[in-house]
């Protein structure tokens, strides 16, 4: 952690050199406080969520729903989920996510966690892409960032999206 910190400590060790003494004690205890509690608010990482989430009913569940872009299809039933899971001033909601895909394909909500992390993913950094279709060849390219992650977190690979608009996507072993 020391390496973390030591930027914002050295930065902090000016400040008190250029502020009046207290207030120059006050950023090196809040900062050193902030690398010691909340080292990924300074270093950028997140806490990894526990590994393999979805058991496995939610497995066959989610197997059932099978690949694709169809509205029935796992894919497409995590798309129909997250466009009513997120606003422009309140961002994205876990909980809508999560209480929408339990209810449409019958798995935990531990489990729809995985995938309500992607949706986040994906309203935070494709929302450009994603614009025309969830299921374009640019949305499919800018959200397939993060399937690793979810792998991990759901403990196996998840039925995946197919393209929708005619196009297939480089390497991604969806035609």
């Amino acid at each position: 952690r020391f390496s973390t910190c030591a930027p914002f400590i050295v930065a902090a060790t000016v400040a008190v050199a250029m502020a009046p003494f207290t207030n120059g004690l006050l950023v090196v205890f809040r900062l050193v406080l902030l690398c010691i509690l909340a080292p990924s608010a300074v270093d950028g990482t997140r806490i990894k969520p526990a590994l393999q989430q979805c058991t496995a009913e939610d497995q066959v569940a989610i197997q059932r729903q099978g690949p694709g872009s169809a509205a029935d299809s796992f894919p497409g039933l995590t798309a129909e989920c997250g466009k009513s899971s997120w606003s422009v001033f309140g961002g994205w909601k876990h909980d809508k996510f999560n209480a929408c895909l339990t209810r449409k394909v019958g798995i935990s909500s531990g489990c729809s966690q995985c995938f309500s992390r992607a949706g986040e993913y994906s309203f935070k950094n494709c929302k450009a892409a994603c614009l025309r279709s969830w299921c374009s060849e640019k949305c499919l390219s800018c959200s397939e960032k993060f399937f690793p992650q979810v792998t991990e977190c759901a403990g196996f690979e998840a039925p995946e999206p197919s393209v929708c608009d005619g196009k297939a996507v480089p390497g991604a072993g969806r035609n």
